[in-house]
C-alpha cells in the first residue's frame, strides 16, 4: 500500500489499524505515492486506486478484501 501523499497519512494508518485488528498476519506497509493518490495493493494486485475511483475507499470494504485473501480467496478488485 502506498503511503499516501497529500497529508493522507492519518488515513492510511486507520487502515492499517482496522486491517491488522482483522488480519493480525497481515503485513501493512506504505509509502508516499503521487499527488492525491491513496493506491492499496494485496499481493501485488491493485485493489483500489483513488486517482482512478476520485473519491477514498470504503475501509470496511478494504478490510474484507484482506481478510477474504488470508483465507485463501482471489484477490478482489473494488
Amino acid at each position: 500500500m502506498e503511503l499516501p501523499s497529500g497529508g493522507y497519512e492519518p488515513r492510511f494508518k486507520d487502515l492499517q489499524k482496522k486491517i491488522l485488528k482483522a488480519v493480525p498476519e497481515a503485513e501493512v506497509t506504505g509509502r508516499v505515492g503521487r499527488l492525491k493518490s491513496f493506491e492499496i495493493v494485496v499481493n501485488g494486485v491493485l485493489v483500489f486506486s483513488k486517482l482512478k475511483k476520485d473519491k477514498f475507499p470504503n475501509f470496511d470494504e478494504i478490510v474484507e478484501v484482506v481478510a477474504s485473501v488470508e483465507e485463501g480467496e482471489d484477490v478482489k478488485q473494488l
